[in-house]
């Protein structure tokens, strides 16, 4: 069976803690996925960017949302439905002589196996595979920031499925 590439990306100007539609998957096409390669790149005054990519079992495109905390919380009840199927974060860098005005770059390029979905009960009904990116401070325990900071960039993934 040959490999199948399904992509997206998605620019992302001014944009705050917030949750991203990526596709629905059914239960058939969640199975077949083995990896994602996922890529945020950009700039912003928030220390640190971070992401995750979660599947909302069983629920269509229309209706994702609902069973989502607020991004503004950065927290998942451990009682939810949600399945975090991988995540990350980047800290920003300034490269030497860059203007004091520019906001620090946030980068992270990745791939995540995803061949653990295959034994998920939850993830295998399928779903709303939803991208979340928050902008988190560093000095107040790792909370959203309630600030103006935003981010402005593209995130681009990949799912691959043999």
């Amino acid at each position: 069976m040959a490999s199948h590439k399904v992509p997206g990306n998605r620019k992302l100007i001014g944009s705050k803690s917030e949750y991203y539609f990526m596709l629905y998957a059914g239960t058939e096409e969640v199975k077949s996925y083995d990896r994602i390669d996922f890529g945020m790149f950009g700039r912003s005054w928030a220390p640190i960017v971070s992401w995750a990519v979660i599947v909302v079992p069983h629920e269509p495109e229309s209706n994702w949302r609902k069973n989502l905390p607020n991004p503004s919380v950065n927290n998942m009840d451990p009682a939810s439905s949600l399945c975090v199927i991988a995540s990350g974060s980047s800290n920003g860098y300034k490269p030497i002589g860059d203007d004091k005005n520019d906001r620090p770059f946030h980068g992270v390029r990745t791939t995540v196996p995803l061949n653990k979905l295959k034994y998920d009960r939850e993830v295998l009904r399928g779903g709303s595979l939803i991208l979340e990116i928050n902008l988190l401070e560093v000095f107040h325990g790792g909370d959203v920031v309630d600030s103006d900071h935003t981010f402005d960039g593209q995130v681009f993934w990949n799912l691959y499925s043999n």
